[in-house]
């Protein structure tokens, strides 16, 4: 992994320095439409890659005024931008939470999330009375979303949710950047105030992440571990709760088959202290192109109002290159 300060942000409008070629082809795409002789600097070139790529997903999801101000140069200005060492990713305030809009690999200059990405967070609510059950995530639905950023973390939280009835519940995340290793390490607790409703699971991490290429692979804690192959081309779904006899890991993995130097992978795993039971879930989608790696935990004391949950250890997403087995 490259070396360097950790937690290094990129700063808003500096990676992104590129403009719309006047007199363009109009049949061709926008976001390859760029500026062929840009200043030649290592961040331009990086730029380049990343812009392009969010360009893309926001044309893709029919942002097309966003996409063709990205292709320009210019990030919306309330987004964030991070950056851990080689791997990169972009968070959208919405108008009632926290979107993640992309997870980039700067080396490989290769994008890890699917078109339509997962909510970062989400719960499922249990009303005690009734034993109702209601899903929220971080995506939508809170009053009020407050973001934080320093040198080298950022911490989001969500609460106020516009459903009155789930007044007191209250998400916080938090990310520290480890630069030297390319890493994300994430840390989560949800508080609950509520006299009735009771958090009966947490989903994190969920990540959809894209097709990586011809005879990509994922890694999963089947036995003593297993691989397969391809999932993005077909049906596939693997879901066991840990610990057991046949789940001993807790930690997932997809990645290219490329080379050590022109190959990426994401890792994805918990570092649970504690060995706390939660289920591990990967999961094809096919007709999307993507797999979901995702973790979902019980929540304790679930089924009691008022009660809470905090993340044992960390969770951490962190590239690597070649193959992990």
């Amino acid at each position: 992994m490259g070396n360097g300060r950790v937690g290094s942000l990129f700063a808003m409008g500096v990676f992104l320095r590129m403009a719309v070629i006047s007199g363009g082809d109009p049949s061709t795409p926008l976001a390859h439409v760029l500026v062929r002789n840009a200043p030649e600097s290592g961040i331009v070139e990086k730029a380049r890659g990343w812009s392009r790529t969010l360009a893309e997903r926001m044309e893709a999801q029919g942002r097309f005024d966003e996409a063709e101000k990205i292709a320009q140069g210019r990030l919306p200005p309330h987004w964030l931008s991070l950056r851990a060492g080689a791997l990169l990713l972009a968070l959208e305030p919405t108008k009632d939470g926290v979107r993640l809009q992309s997870l980039f690999d700067a080396k490989a200059k290769r994008e890890l999330l699917a078109i339509s990405p997962l909510p970062l967070v989400s719960l499922v609510l249990r009303h005690v009375p009734t034993k109702r059950e209601t899903f929220v995530n971080t995506d939508e639905g809170w009053a009020k979303v407050t973001l934080q950023r320093s040198r080298n973390r950022v911490e989001v939280i969500w609460q106020q949710h516009r459903d009155e009835r789930l007044a007191g519940i209250r998400i916080i995340l938090t990310a520290l950047f480890d630069n030297r290793q390319s890493a994300l390490r994430w840390r989560l607790r949800v508080t609950n105030e509520s006299r009735e409703w009771s958090i009966w699971r947490v989903h994190f991490p969920q990540l959809a992440i894209a097709d990586l290429g011809k005879n990509a692979e994922v890694f999963f804690p089947r036995g003593p571990g297993e691989v397969q192959r391809n999932l993005w081309q077909r049906s596939f779904a693997y879901r066991s709760l840990y610990p057991n006899g046949w789940a001993t890991m807790q930690f997932v993995a997809a990645y290219s088959a490329g080379d050590r130097e022109q190959g990426t992978g994401l890792y994805v795993g918990l570092h649970d202290p504690m060995g706390s039971a939660k289920d591990i879930v990967v999961m094809s989608e096919p007709e999307r192109r993507r797999i979901v790696l995702a973790f979902e935990f019980p929540a304790p004391n679930m089924g009691v109002a008022g009660n809470e949950f905090a993340l044992s250890g960390e969770v951490v997403w962190q590239l690597f290159r070649g193959r992990l087995v």
